[in-house]
């Protein structure tokens, strides 16, 4: 007679007979809470990171939303200290950051404080990136890196800070003076430990812009030659002792540079802006044509944009995107006096005379609000929300 359950196997290994049951095992109750705990879990967290497209980390909107920490009465909110320059502000990991002549501080999206350090810089300025910043003392000696968790090293330069820059790497670079040379970039890895510098003879450094990867950075600088007014970018790779790429360009003073990835580098000067194809070793020119530059922005996605205006007054501006390999995507008349521009993904946001217009990426206005007539900067913190920094108060606005 055969067994009844044909599963059921002799195992007669070493001369012992076991009995094996291949049977399928029963499902206990707790396999299947513990399975439905995972997938609830899975399920919690896929809300969160699909809820997170208004311009929010992930970790932000856990903070807020799960734990309760930093969560904040809601804008407007009173500017930390007495004055905020029209530079000094930026999106921080899906937060608002500003630097007053007193504070840096970063608010999150329900105006929470993340980050709160009180300075003594005589002239404030910050770059951030993914995680962390850098804020320094221009003509002054210190500067610190600051972690959107707060924490902070701070640190004094020998010689007067020009610019500096931090990668989403982590990786730092000041520009100081030295002395016989023009100027000496310095850099750092994460942990602060110095990796690389090199000193200028020919050009003061005035823009500084790490690679994401921190492996390289892009150095604008100004000098005269023969009486004419001359920049120059520098391209460095830290793992080499000379610069590997260097453009010149006369007649024009470039006070912007970024790496859109680790083969592009975009620059806005005061009457032409450059895209620099590493790759290739060459650059598209796009030339204002002797208008005048209002307000300008450079982002990763959207590239370079620009509003120029034909008169001294501002009025009738041109609004300019310029994509990340060159190429002109828009360039369209306007009856506003642009102050201020931004953008956020495929979105560009510009601001006149208390309201702020959204223009699509072929440049048709799509949306417009009303903000506060003394709005001095905007920063896009998503493609429908932006910050705004008055003469004494942060606003978020719904561009709809």
């Amino acid at each position: 007679m055969s067994p009844n359950n044909t599963n059921n196997t002799f195992d007669k290994s070493n001369g012992n007979v076991k009995f094996t049951d291949n049977s399928p095992k029963k499902i206990t109750r707790k396999r299947v809470l513990i399975t439905c705990g995972i997938i609830a879990f899975a399920l919690f967290i896929l809300f969160f990171v699909r809820s997170c497209g208004d311009g929010q980390s992930l970790a932000s909107k856990f903070k807020l939303d799960v734990l309760k920490i930093n969560t904040g009465s809601g804008f407007p909110e009173d500017i930390v200290g007495n004055t905020v320059a029209k530079n000094n502000s930026a999106y921080f990991d899906g937060c608002y950051a500003y630097i007053s002549d007193t504070s840096f501080t970063v608010l999150n999206t329900t105006a929470g404080e993340e980050v709160s350090l009180q300075h003594s810089y005589a002239s404030p300025a910050f770059k951030c990136s993914s995680g962390k910043a850098i804020t320094y003392d221009i003509g002054g000696y210190d500067y610190s890196v600051v972690t959107i968790n707060g924490d902070s090293l701070n640190r004094k330069c020998e010689n007067k800070i020009y610019c500096a820059d931090i990668s989403s790497s982590g990786v730092f670079g000041v520009v100081t003076s030295t002395s016989g040379y023009m100027s000496e970039a310095s850099f750092y890895n994460s942990d602060g430990q110095f990796i690389y510098s090199y000193k200028m003879s020919e050009y003061y450094i005035s823009a500084l812009s790490i690679d994401p990867s921190g492996n390289c950075c892009a150095a604008a600088g100004v000098s005269t030659n023969g009486g004419k007014l001359v920049s120059c970018v520098y391209i460095l790779d830290f793992s080499k002792q000379e610069p590997v790429h260097k453009y010149v360009f006369e007649n024009n003073t470039i006070f912007d540079i970024k790496y859109i990835d680790n083969n592009t580098v975009a620059c806005i000067g005061d009457s032409e802006a450059y895209v620099i194809n590493l790759r290739n070793d060459d650059y598209s020119v796009y030339s204002y044509s002797g208008k005048i530059i209002t307000a300008c922005c450079l982002t990763s996605k959207n590239g370079i944009v620009l509003s120029l205006s034909s008169s001294i007054d501002g009025k009738n501006c041109n609004l300019v995107r310029i994509d990340t390999n060159g190429n002109i995507a828009y360039e369209i008349k306007t009856e506003y006096y642009i102050t201020d521009v931004s953008s956020y993904s495929n979105t560009t946001f510009a601001y006149a005379k208390g309201n702020i217009y959204a223009y699509s990426p072929d440049g048709t206005q799509t949306r417009s609000c009303k903000c506060g007539n003394d709005t001095k900067s905007i920063i896009a913190l998503s493609d429908k929300s932006v910050y705004t920094a008055g003469i004494s108060e942060i606003n978020c606005c719904n561009v709809n």
